[in-house]
């Protein structure tokens, strides 16, 4: 397979956050800072404006020239910091290049299947023992399909970061990572690996899978807020599910969301990048996010996943990745491939892990070299059986 080299897109509209007359020569910035209305006040003074207040994240999104831009951050000093934040393809490609075939019209409900991945996982197997109750998974990503009648019963709250609309996924991306995750075992669809965790929508992805740091950054925290809202008690564990690439200009937002989710404990799981080469893309990269690569059906190494793992830098593992039947928006089901379909797989074993309070996530050695499958290849058995 031909090398890929990563692209930002950027994409530019005429949405509900722009309103600046000289559109052409404005880009968007994130503006952070402790004291919102300071921030108002000095963007009014170059000429500039509040676009949206974040839900989370302490700071306002706003459309700047670079000349602004710079008179800005001089004139915030040390009480704020200018960030360059433009939207780009944040669902990495080949999924956003829509791979894969439907396989239920996109609002059928055919007769439910265990997906090879599942069953590679041995999920089936450890069900016997947790079956997801007493997890709940944060999927950051482009929503999720709110009356997917093979996931409805399992989604407690929502919320839209990018507009604070509806978090209705409008997309298709995070109804498939979701269905891998938690869809419902009952007559219908598929059954994910953890069967009986517990959803969490975090939108921050448009229908085009296009995204910002900040937005992406206010979705992780927001994860935390909406987890508080649903279990105050934090009586179940958290899984954050980050299958998206988020390597751009405003990537250190990102970075420090995560390390706040790491903080208050949740396990977070990040797709290892479609670019097929040695590196792990953001927020894979970051530490105390796990990595997740990517193995066909035969379980040799997907030619499309990157990889890259290092001992004692990187804890993750190598998962089901390629040619994936899940949910999709519409009601139906729909085949992808991707490192965000292996993601999926290690955020349902971790919440199998919350499950049985076992004490990590086990995984099998298939062989592959260390840099391709690091711990191994995801296993839910075992990690039930951890004790």
């Amino acid at each position: 397979m031909k090398q890929r080299l990563p692209i930002l897109t950027l994409v530019f509209t005429l949405g509900a956050f722009v309103s600046t007359s000289s559109f052409a020569k404005a880009n968007r910035y994130t503006v952070v800072g402790d004291d919102e209305k300071a921030i108002e006040k000095a963007l009014s003074s170059v000429g500039g404006k509040k676009e949206k207040s974040y839900q989370h994240l302490k700071g306002v999104a706003t459309y700047l020239s670079q000349g602004q831009a710079k008179q800005l951050e001089e004139m915030l000093g040390e009480n704020g910091k200018v960030i360059r934040d433009e939207f780009f393809q944040a669902i990495p490609p080949m999924e956003a290049e829509i791979q894969g075939k439907p396989s239920g019209g996109g609002g059928g409900t055919p007769a439910q299947v265990v997906p090879w991945g599942v069953s590679a996982v041995r999920a089936p197997q450890a069900w016997a023992y947790a079956r997801g109750a007493g997890a709940i998974v944060c999927v950051v990503d482009s929503g999720i399909d709110m009356d997917h009648p093979d996931l409805a019963a399992n989604i407690l709250i929502g919320a839209n970061y990018i507009d604070g609309t509806t978090w209705d996924d409008g997309n298709g991306h995070g109804t498939h990572v979701a269905g891998t995750i938690a869809a419902l075992d009952n007559t219908i669809g598929v059954v994910g690996i953890a069967p009986e965790a517990k959803l969490i929508a975090s939108r921050v992805l448009d229908n085009r899978g296009n995204g910002t740091c900040g937005d992406m950054a206010d979705g992780i925290l927001g994860c935390l807020d909406l987890r508080d809202q649903v279990d105050p008690g934090h009586l179940n564990g958290l899984v954050i599910n980050m299958s998206f690439n988020s390597n751009c200009a405003g990537w250190e937002l990102v970075e420090a969301a995560t390390q706040t989710a790491n903080a208050a404990g949740a396990f977070q799981a990040a797709a290892a990048g479609n670019y097929s080469f040695y590196s792990f893309i953001r927020p894979a990269v970051f530490a105390n996010v796990h990595p997740a690569t990517a193995v066909n059906q035969d379980l040799t190494f997907a030619s499309f996943s990157n990889w890259g793992f290092v001992p004692g830098v990187h804890e993750g593992w190598t998962a089901p990745g390629n040619n994936i039947l899940s949910l999709w928006k519409g009601g139906g089901t729909r085949t992808d491939s991707g490192t965000s379909m292996s993601t999926a797989h290690v955020s349902g074993v971790a919440a199998l892990m919350y499950s049985a309070q076992s004490l990590g996530v086990g995984a099998i050695d298939i062989g592959l070299p260390y840099e391709q499958q690091g711990f191994g290849l995801v296993d839910a058995l075992t990690t039930v059986l951890n004790h």
